[in-house]
C-alpha cells in the first residue's frame, strides 16, 4: 500500500463486504517491496538521528486497513515507479488509497475482483488514461469542450487532467501540478486586467526571460552532438530536474502536518538549513525564473489552503544568515498581509481572463503534444522549441522498466530510485495536436446567474471587449400564496416544473412553475395552487374544515367526502387517514401532526425557557420509557405502530389531528420510534408554536419528497408532495427536532437531524416512494450540551457543523468522527461595518453569540448568524474566525450562491442582501461590480412596490435564473436579471450572420 514517503508491503483481500489489507512482517518481503531502497532513500526506513524520533509517526507503516467494498466508487490504473502496475480506489467518503500491485496482471485482478462485487455506486472506466479523458463528460458535453465554453473552471478543469494522467496525493513523485500564473508579487494592489500581472504561460518557468532560453537551446544542441543511440541516459535535455518532485512539494507544505514531519524525515531527522527553507513567494518566484536547476510549478495547495502559509504550529525553522527569523510565508503586499486575501485573489488570477485564453499553451506543455522530445514515443520538435525537455527517466513509457530490469538489474534500481526522488512527469493526454483554446469571455454564450460569480469577468484587458451582462434584477408582481408567513419556498428540480410552498399553519402549496426562455417577459409562467391558498385562508381566519383537497388547480376547492369528528372545538378534523387518497387524483394540503409549541422545543434564547440538561433530560425520558408496556420498549428505538380509529375519545383536537396523521402512515409506511401516547399527550400540551420560531431550516425537498421536522411527536416526517401523503414518520431522537439539513452528492443523499436531546443523527436517504430514508441513523454525534438549534452538512467537503447554546462542533459526514469544537471566544478580525448602523469597536477577543443559523459554503468557509448580537460570522473550515459583521436586523432566510462564494440574506428588514462570503462586505465589488448588493423588491419598470413585510424564505431556481421570495404576509416575489444583454447578443449574430 502507498502513501506520502511510505510503502508498506502487505497482502490484499477483496471479499463481497470487505477489502482488507494486511500488512506482512516479514523484513525480507518488505525491503523487496520497497524495492530494495536503503535506509537513506526518500521511501525507506528513516536514517534520522533518535533526538528527531518525534516526526517517525508521519512514516510508520500501516498494520491493516479495511474498507467496505459497497463504498467503491471508481478503479484506476496508475503507474509506479514508471511502470503501469498501481492501482488507486476511490471510495465514497473521498478516500483514496493507492496499491502497488507489481506487475499489470496482477493490478487487472485487483480491478475484476471488486467489479466483481458490484459496489452500487461505482462507476466503470477504461484502464488507458488517454480512454478516460475520452469517456468524460460533463452534462453530456466532453471534458476539454465544456472547459472550452466555459461549462467548468479552469481549476476543476486541471484538477480533473491532473486525476487523469495519474497524478495523485498518495505518491509525492506524482504530486498534481498547478502553474504559476502571476509575475506581480510587489505590487501593493494586484491589477488582473493587466499584461504584466501574469507569467508566459507559453513557457516554462525556467525560460520566463529571452535570454534563458538561448542559454538552454545552446545548451540542448551541444548535448544533441554528443548523444549515443542506443544509451537513453545520453539523450539531450534542457533541464537536470523536473518540476514537480517531492523534496518541492515537501518545501512548500513545511509548515503543515504531516508534510512538516515529513520533511524533517527526508532531511535525516531535521529540518533543512533556514536560508533554504520556503519563506517568501516573491523570493521563490524570482528564483523560479532565473535559477535553471529550479524550474519547479506550484501545487494546488496555492489555491484552496491558506494555512500552509501559517507558522500556526509555532515550528522553530531558523533564523536566516540575514538575521531574519522564519516564521509565516511572508505574501505579496497586495494580499495585506493575510493568506486569506492572497488565496482569493490568487484564485481570481487563475480564473481571469488572460489566463482562461492562454491555459492551453500551459496545459500543451504538461499534459500535450509539447511534453515530449522527438526521440522519444509520440514526440514532437516542439517541446525542443519550447525548452521543455527533461532527463529521460522523468518520463514514464519512455522506455520498457521490465526488459531494463531483466537486462540489468542495478540499472533498474538506480533509474527507479531516481525517478522516484526527481520526480516523473505526468501521463501525456494530448498527444497529437495543440491542445483547443478557450473561447473570450465575451464571446461565451452565458446566462448570468442571480447570485454566482461567472468567472473571469471583471478581469477582461484592456484591449478586450466587455462581455454583456445584466444590469439589474426585475422584479414581478408578486403572488399571493398563503394568508400567513411562507416559511418554505423551493423548486423541484429534475423538469417537474412545480414551485412549492410551505405557510406557517402547516399548508403545502403545490403549484405550477412552466419554464420560458430567459429574454421573455416574464421569464416564467406560475399557477396558484388556489386550492392551498383557501386552505390557508380558512386556516387563519378560524373558519378550517379539515379534508379539503383537490384534483387541479381551479379556483373552487371541492369539497371533502370524508367522515369527520366534532371535536367541540369550533373545528373538524380527520379521525382516520386511512382513506386517504382514495378518490383518484386527491391530495392533502396540510402537513400531518403540527409542529411542538413553545416550551416543547425548547429553543435557546432571552425569552425562552432553558433546556434540560441533557443527563436529566435522558434520566427523564428513560424513567418514562421503563413505564411502558414490555412489547416493543427499548432505550434506544423500538418500532411502534399508532392506530386511532373515530370512537378514540381524546381531549385535545389538535392532538386528535395529529394521531389520526400518523394512523395514516401506518400502512405507507409505519412510525419509526420510542414515543408512546402518554409521551405525546404530555409533551404536546401548552402554548402554540411561535410563527418566528418556524422557517427553512425546519424542511428539505428532495424530487417530490418533503423533509419535515419540529413535530411535537419528536419525529421528523417524509411527505409525498404530488399526493400529499405520509410517507414515512422516523422518531428515534428522545425530543423535538430543532432542524434538519439535507445533502446531495452524485446520486447519495443524506438527511441530518437535529433535537432538543442534545444530539445530530446522519441519515441515509435514498428517494424511494415506499421508505426514502433508512430506518436506522448511519451515526449519532454527540458532543453537545443543550438542545442543538442549528446544522449544517458538506458531502464535498466531509463535514456536519451542529450549534447550541455555546457550542459549535464539526464532525465528519461519511464516518461521524469528531473533528473539533470551535472557539466561541476568538481574537477580533478587526472587523469593518460598512452597510449598516456602526457597531461599537471590539474589544481584542470578541464572543461569537449564540448561533441561531449555520451554513457551510462549498468554498470551505462556516458561516454562522447569532440573534443575540444580530452578527453574521465567519470561519474557516478549520475553525478560525476570520470575519464578524453586524446586519442590525433580525434575519429569517439565508441562502448560498451555486458556487459558494456569495450569501444572500433576507429578514425584518426586507430586503434581499448579497454578501461575499469570505468577508461578509457587499457582494457588488470585482466580478460583481456593478450588480447591486441590497434589493429591496421594487421594480418602476413592472410597477412592482417594496416588499410590503419581512422576508421568510428565499430559494433560487435550476442554474439561478430566478430568485424566490417568501414573504410574512403570504405572498412571493419572483426576481430575474434584465434579459436586454441577451436581445443584444441575438441582435449581434444575426448581424454576423447578414440578417440585418
Amino acid at each position: 500500500m502507498r502513501a506520502p514517503l511510505v510503502v508498506t508491503p502487505g497482502i490484499l483481500e477483496v471479499t463481497k463486504e470487505r477489502i482488507r489489507f494486511t500488512r506482512i512482517d516479514d523484513e525480507e518481503e518488505e525491503e523487496k517491496t520497497n524495492n530494495g531502497w536503503t535506509q537513506n532513500s526518500i521511501h525507506g526506513a528513516s536514517g534520522a538521528a533518535e533526538e528527531g524520533g518525534s516526526y517517525k509517526w508521519a512514516v510508520s507503516h500501516v498494520d491493516a486497513r479495511t474498507w467496505r467494498t459497497c463504498d467503491v466508487v471508481k478503479l484506476a490504473y496508475r503507474h509506479y515507479s514508471l511502470r503501469f502496475v498501481a492501482m488507486e480506489v476511490f471510495f465514497a467518503d473521498h478516500s483514496v488509497v493507492m496499491f502497488n500491485c507489481k506487475s499489470s496482471a496482477m493490478c487487472k485482478k485487483l480491478h475484476d475482483a471488486v467489479s466483481r462485487c458490484k459496489p452500487p455506486y461505482l462507476v466503470p472506466q477504461p484502464d488507458s488514461p488517454r480512454k478516460v479523458l475520452a469517456q468524460t463528460s460533463i452534462q453530456g458535453v466532453g471534458l476539454t469542450e465544456a472547459w472550452v465554453q466555459r461549462e467548468i473552471t479552469n481549476f476543476e478543469y486541471l484538477m480533473a487532467l491532473n486525476t487523469i494522467a495519474g497524478r495523485t496525493y498518495n505518491d509525492l513523485a506524482q504530486y498534481p501540478i498547478f502553474p504559476w500564473v502571476l509575475s506581480d508579487y510587489t505590487s501593493s494592489e494586484l491589477n488582473l486586467s493587466s499584461r504584466r500581472s501574469f507569467r508566459d504561460l507559453r513557457y516554462p518557468m525556467g525560460i520566463q526571460h529571452g535570454r534563458a532560453r538561448e542559454d538552454l537551446q545552446t545548451r540542448y544542441r551541444e548535448l544533441e552532438s554528443m548523444t549515443e543511440p542506443d544509451d537513453p541516459a545520453s539523450a539531450p535535455f534542457h533541464y537536470g530536474a523536473c518540476y514537480s518532485n517531492p523534496a518541492f512539494v515537501l518545501w512548500y507544505l513545511l509548515r503543515l502536518e504531516p508534510f512538516t514531519s515529513l520533511h524533517i524525515h527526508l532531511q535525516s531527522g531535521q529540518i533543512d538549513k533556514p536560508d533554504r527553507l520556503f519563506q517568501s513567494l516573491a523570493k521563490t518566484y524570482k528564483g523560479c525564473t532565473n535559477n535553471p536547476t529550479d524550474v519547479k510549478e506550484l501545487i494546488p495547495e496555492f489555491f484552496y489552503q491558506p494555512e500552509f502559509l501559517r507558522n500556526e504550529n509555532a515550528f522553530e525553522l531558523g533564523t536566516t544568515q540575514d538575521g531574519l527569523k522564519l516564521g509565516d510565508v511572508e505574501l505579496p503586499p497586495w494580499a495585506k498581509g493575510d493568506p486569506c486575501e492572497f488565496m482569493r485573489l490568487h484564485r481570481l488570477a487563475l480564473e481571469s481572463e488572460f489566463v482562461s485564453i492562454n491555459l492551453h499553451h500551459w496545459v500543451d506543455l504538461i499534459f500535450g503534444y509539447k511534453q515530449r522530445p522527438p526521440h522519444m514515443p509520440n514526440g514532437s520538435a516542439a517541446a525542443v522549441e519550447a525548452c521543455n525537455v527533461y532527463r529521460f527517466y522523468h518520463y514514464p513509457d519512455a522506455f520498457n522498466m521490465d526488459e531494463v530490469e531483466a537486462a540489468d538489474p542495478l540499472t533498474h534500481e538506480v533509474w527507479m530510485k531516481t525517478a522516484n526522488e526527481f520526480g516523473q512527469v505526468p501521463v501525456q493526454l494530448f498527444p497529437k495536436r495543440p491542445h483547443p483554446q478557450r473561447i473570450p469571455l465575451h464571446e461565451a454564450d452565458i446566462i448570468w446567474p442571480v447570485a454566482s460569480v461567472v468567472p473571469g469577468a471583471g478581469t477582461c484587458l484592456h484591449n478586450q471587449p466587455e462581455p454583456e451582462r445584466p444590469k439589474f434584477l426585475l422584479s414581478y408582481p408578486p403572488r399571493q400564496v398563503a394568508s400567513c408567513a411562507v416559511i418554505l419556498v423551493a423548486e423541484l428540480s429534475g423538469g417537474a416544473e412545480r414551485l412549492v410552498t410551505m405557510d406557517a399553519e402547516r399548508v403545502i402549496g403545490y403549484h405550477v412553475k412552466e419554464k420560458r426562455p430567459p429574454d421573455v417577459v416574464p421569464p416564467y409562467k406560475l399557477r396558484i395552487d388556489t386550492q392551498a391558498l383557501n386552505l390557508s385562508t380558512s386556516i387563519v381566519r378560524g373558519n378550517h374544515v379539515s379534508g379539503l383537497r383537490s384534483d387541479s388547480f381551479d379556483s373552487s376547492p371541492n369539497k371533502s367526502s370524508r367522515d369527520s369528528v366534532d371535536t367541540g372545538g369550533g373545528a373538524k378534523v380527520m379521525a382516520s387517514l386511512s382513506s386517504m387518497g382514495s378518490s383518484s387524483g386527491a391530495r392533502e394540503r396540510r402537513l400531518a401532526v403540527p409542529f411542538a409549541p413553545l416550551h416543547t422545543s425548547r429553543r435557546v434564547g432571552s425569552s425562552l425557557t432553558a433546556p434540560d440538561s441533557r443527563a436529566t433530560h435522558m434520566s427523564r425520558r428513560r424513567q418514562r420509557m421503563s413505564s411502558r408496556d414490555s412489547t416493543g420498549s427499548s432505550d434506544f428505538g423500538a418500532v411502534v405502530s399508532i392506530a386511532v380509529t373515530a370512537s378514540d375519545n381524546l381531549a385535545d383536537p389538535i392532538f386528535e389531528e395529529g394521531l389520526s396523521d400518523l394512523s395514516g402512515s401506518v400502512d405507507s409506511a409505519g412510525v419509526i420510534g420510542t414515543t408512546d401516547t402518554n409521551d405525546l399527550v404530555s409533551e404536546k400540551r401548552g402554548p402554540s408554536t411561535s410563527e418566528d420560531e418556524l422557517g427553512p431550516h425546519l424542511f428539505a425537498v428532495l424530487g417530490n419528497l418533503l423533509f419535515s421536522s419540529k413535530h411535537w411527536d419528536c419525529s421528523f416526517k417524509v411527505t409525498h408532495l404530488e399526493t400529499g401523503k405520509l410517507v414515512q414518520s422516523v422518531a428515534l431522537h428522545h425530543d423535538v427536532l430543532t432542524c434538519l439539513a439535507l445533502v446531495s452528492e452524485g446520486n447519495r443523499s443524506w438527511l441530518v437531524t437535529a433535537s432538543c436531546d442534545c444530539t445530530v443523527m446522519v441519515w441515509e436517504v435514498d428517494g424511494d416512494d415506499i421508505q426514502p430514508v433508512s430506518p436506522t441513523p448511519l451515526h449519532t454525534l454527540t458532543g453537545h450540551d443543550d438542545a442543538v438549534t442549528c446544522v449544517a452538512a458538506s458531502p464535498q467537503l466531509d463535514l456536519v457543523v451542529s450549534a447550541s447554546q455555546d457550542s459549535l462542533i464539526v464532525h465528519t459526514l461519511f464516518h461521524g468522527t469528531y473533528v473539533r469544537t470551535l472557539d466561541m471566544v476568538q481574537p477580533d478580525p478587526q472587523t469593518e461595518n460598512q452597510e449598516f448602523s456602526p457597531m461599537n469597536s471590539f474589544d481584542e477577543r470578541v464572543t461569537v453569540g449564540n448561533i441561531h443559523w449555520v451554513g457551510i459554503s462549498q468554498q470551505g468557509f462556516i458561516i454562522t448568524y447569532s440573534l443575540d448580537n444580530m452578527c453574521l460570522c465567519t470561519f474557516s473550515v478549520n475553525g478560525t474566525l476570520l470575519r464578524r459583521q453586524s446586519v442590525a436586523e433580525r434575519l429569517h432566510a439565508f441562502l448560498f450562491s451555486d458556487d459558494g462564494k456569495v450569501l444572500l440574506t433576507g429578514g425584518t428588514g426586507r430586503a434581499v442582501v448579497w454578501r461575499w462570503v469570505h468577508d461578509l462586505k457587499l457582494a457588488d465589488n470585482d466580478s460583481r461590480v456593478g450588480f447591486d448588493a441590497v434589493v429591496d423588491g421594487s421594480c418602476e419598470q413592472h410597477k412592482v412596490p417594496a416588499f410590503p413585510a419581512p422576508i421568510r424564505s428565499l430559494a433560487m431556481s435550476e442554474h439561478e435564473r430566478h430568485l424566490m421570495v417568501g414573504l410574512q404576509n403570504g405572498q412571493v416575489y419572483m426576481l430575474a436579471p434584465d434579459s436586454n444583454y441577451l436581445r443584444k447578443r441575438l441582435q449581434k449574430q444575426l448581424e454576423y450572420l447578414g440578417f440585418y
